[in-house]
């Protein structure tokens, strides 16, 4: 469990990285204890609330300035299909990245307002242990306690006056024995004595009636000071049980201080761990930590995803002929926009894919072979007349001979100028061009490279013969074009 010392550590390492305001929750803890410590006035109790940290808790997603992302340049307007689906990818990991950075955020935000109120709660916790939360019920029960014996104190002595008056013990008091048999007999006879000797007439009658009259009051007092002694005994039994349940209360309160003070121990050092955790470097609850890997990982997608989609949005129009602009890209709102935009320039493509028709255009060219026949080259010069469509656009190419030779042989091509993508002049290596087959269907090759370019020009070919290949007579060049 963490001592006074490590509480404080916590206390900071929890305020420096949830903003938390420690000088102006301790400067309300003071003012709170200044104003309880006061008299009490009519306007009820007081609050204190200061803050003087930031409003904005959550750092913003998209902090990333659109118009100073420049598109690698690697990556060509041509390849409009393959920079779309990159992009496509990139927009659901951005959605995906910012789903859980909202959901680590309310995490975050959660941990952050109740790690407040913890803070904050447990300064006046504290306060109300030292002005006696804990001590107040048994001190209440102890002063129950002081009632009841006092009151049963009274009440015996109420009880002990009728005892004396109707007993047969002179115990000093000036009032024992007068309610006892023979008092009472005494006063009915000198009563009586008293009437008959102020009697003028019927002397017997008057002491004879007055000797009942006697009787009767004194059985009257008597039954009276029977029911106040009855009164007394039961006030008496119920002071008595009373007085018994609160010394057990008293007992058990007194003990229920220290479990109280225990319970409050034990949850508020638990609670310490627990925001401790969330501090704590790598930990899975360090939600500041995540959102911080989370907005990294986020960036590292929305920068290429804005690449992209710039690229996209020159290719269409420069390339496909498509007017379908991205529009400026406004921080906070980029991956939205360009999310929407994705899905129009998918669905447009698609469209505009329904329109074109793909061609495979042959060309047969005789080769001239050196004076080592070890060797051989070929032009093929590609215009308007070769294609379906002047603005035909390259889908691929590929190479078979005619010869009597069986075996493959290997030849490179050097496209015309711009046909290749990202500048690359080296020729493209074919290495396994075999003799015409036609019932084997030919693939387009190195489509990567050509996609979207211009066939137009002279293709050369330069190609090499071992002792096995066999004589080779023409080259057939194949070239896939899409055009409308």
């Amino acid at each position: 469990m963490p001592d006074n010392d490590e509480v404080a550590r916590i206390e900071t390492a929890f305020a420096r990285q949830y903003d938390l305001d420690l000088l102006g929750i301790r400067q309300d803890a003071a003012s709170l204890r200044e104003a309880v410590a006061g008299p009490i006035n009519n306007n009820g109790a007081a609050t204190f609330y200061t803050y003087n940290g930031t409003q904005a808790f959550i750092p913003d997603l998209e902090t990333i300035d659109p118009s100073q992302v420049v598109p690698d340049p690697r990556l060509s307007i041509r390849h409009i299909e393959a920079n779309l689906d990159d992009a496509a990818k990139y927009s659901q990991a951005c959605l995906q990245l910012r789903l859980q950075y909202g959901e680590l955020a309310r995490h975050r935000n959660d941990t952050r307002f109740k790690g407040e109120e913890f803070v904050r709660l447990d300064a006046v916790h504290l306060h109300e242990v030292d002005e006696g939360l804990y001590k107040l019920p048994w001190k209440e029960a102890a002063d129950e306690v002081e009632g009841l014996e006092l009151a049963l104190t009274q009440a015996t002595i109420q009880q002990n006056i009728p005892e004396v008056m109707t007993g047969d013990v002179a115990n000093g008091q000036k009032f024992a024995k007068l309610l006892s048999d023979q008092m009472m007999s005494d006063q009915i006879t000198q009563n009586a004595f008293i009437t008959r000797s102020v009697a003028n007439t019927e002397k017997d009658k008057v002491e004879t009636l007055a000797n009942s009259t006697a009787t009767y009051r004194a059985n009257m007092e008597y039954a009276t000071w029977q029911e106040t002694l009855a009164a007394a005994k039961a006030t008496v039994a119920q002071l008595s049980t009373k007085l018994k349940v609160a010394r057990r209360k008293e007992d058990y309160l007194r003990k229920d201080e220290g479990f109280k003070l225990q319970r409050a121990f034990i949850s508020r050092q638990l609670a310490w761990l627990q925001i401790s955790e969330h501090c704590r470097s790598g930990s899975e609850l360090n939600y500041d930590e995540r959102l911080r890997a989370t907005k990294s990982l986020f960036d590292e997608n929305l920068r290429p995803l804005i690449e992209r989609a710039t690229v996209v949005n020159d290719g269409l129009k420069q390339v496909y002929g498509i007017d379908l602009p991205l529009g400026d890209l406004a921080k906070g709102g980029i991956l939205d926009q360009i999310s929407a935009w994705l899905v129009k320039a998918s669905d447009t493509i698609a469209t505009w894919k329904r329109t074109q028709r793909l061609t495979i255009v042959q060309i047969a060219e005789k080769i001239m072979i050196a004076s080592d026949r070890k060797t051989f080259d070929a032009t093929f010069t590609v215009n308007d007349l070769n294609l379906p469509n002047s603005n035909a656009l390259l889908r691929g190419m590929n190479i078979e001979f005619i010869g009597d030779g069986k075996a493959p042989i290997s030849v490179s091509v050097t496209p015309p100028a711009g046909v290749v993508l990202a500048g690359n002049a080296a020729p493209l290596r074919l290495g396994r061009v075999c003799p015409v087959a036609p019932n084997l269907e030919l693939r387009p090759q190195q489509a990567d490279l050509l996609w979207n370019g211009s066939p137009k020009g002279d293709w050369k070919v330069l190609g090499s013969l071992t002792s096995s290949s066999g004589s080779v007579d023409q080259i057939i060049m194949y070239l896939w074009v899409v055009s409308a």
